[in-house]
């Protein structure tokens, strides 16, 4: 009896052990999938910190997943985001077309920039999204194609440099509360690959983040911006249903900048002012004494 109780007790550790090294298993799998079809998408190296697949409660999570800036740009991402929450459809899982009914990605991180020559970080991610678009990259090959019912983006954050008198440099913020895309992927034969993905999401953060920004972020890079994704499938094309901003925007950056304006006005305004008085005294002053006053030196 006691023999069996050992043989039951092991084997159940056993089954316990194969489980867990099958979940890390899978889990390393996945992670080493997205970093690779994001990297692949948007042409510059993108890493994962985690990711965890929940085979029997039909969720998973990632965690900080970065996009690095491609090579000459002074900060050390273009994108990042900290968490997310999928819910998969579990029989799915093991077809090749994946049902995600919902996706939620936080806290997401943008810097758009330009160097010294003029170049733009947010050109080189654009263009190799370009590519796959025209199809000119392999999605096919990646296996698994997915259609997302929802995806939810929250507080995603944009920065940005506007040059001050002088040649300084000032960052300025735009920070938008909540953008939702609805049917990524669906209808016919729009199912996508995990890099068309990576590449839709991108496609719709700064497009409506852009579009938010309009008079706070500086007008070049938001016009290069829009006419850069211009070149891009439009959204509706890629299979998105509808794409909506929620929330109040909001800024940071320019508000020292605009407080120092109402200042210099107001003292120009004030300087203005006070010529104006004592030039209207001198007049008075000149009335009553009958004529203009002279320098002593003029009364010699």
């Amino acid at each position: 009896m006691k023999l069996l109780l050992k043989i039951v007790v092991a084997a159940f550790i056993l089954v316990v052990l194969v489980i867990a090294g099958l979940v890390l298993y899978i889990d390393h799998i996945a992670l080493r999938g997205v970093e690779h079809s994001a990297s692949s998408a948007l042409g510059v190296n993108t890493t994962l910190r985690s990711i965890h697949l929940g085979l029997l409660s039909g969720g998973a999570s990632m965690d900080e997943m970065k996009v690095s800036n491609p090579q000459g740009f002074k900060t050390n991402h273009f994108l990042k985001f900290d968490t997310s929450e999928v819910k998969v459809s579990l029989g799915s899982l093991t077809s090749d077309l994946v049902e995600i009914p919902s996706l939620i990605i936080s806290d997401i991180d943008i810097n758009l920039e330009k160097d010294a020559k003029g170049q733009a970080n947010y050109k080189v991610i654009l263009d190799s999204m370009k590519k796959t678009d025209d199809g000119q990259k392999p999605a096919a090959k990646e296996g698994k194609k997915y259609v997302i019912r929802q995806v939810v983006f929250k507080n995603v954050s944009v920065h940005a440099d506007v040059v001050q008198i002088g040649g300084l440099f000032k960052p300025v913020t735009v920070t938008v509360p909540e953008i939702r895309l609805q049917n990524v992927g669906s209808g016919g034969d729009n199912a996508k690959a995990m890099s068309e993905v990576t590449s839709i999401f991108v496609h719709a953060i700064l497009d409506q983040a852009i579009k938010a920004g309009m008079g706070i972020l500086p007008a070049d890079i938001t016009a290069d911006v829009t006419a850069q994704m211009a070149k891009l499938e439009p959204l509706k094309n890629l299979g998105v249903g509808t794409i909506e901003t929620l929330g109040k925007i909001g800024q940071s950056g320019l508000d020292l900048e605009k407080q120092a304006q109402n200042f210099q006005e107001l003292g120009k305004k004030a300087t203005e002012s006070s010529d104006q008085v004592g030039k209207t005294l001198e007049e008075l002053g000149g009335g009553l004494l009958g004529g203009d006053k002279k320098k002593p030196e003029q009364n010699k």
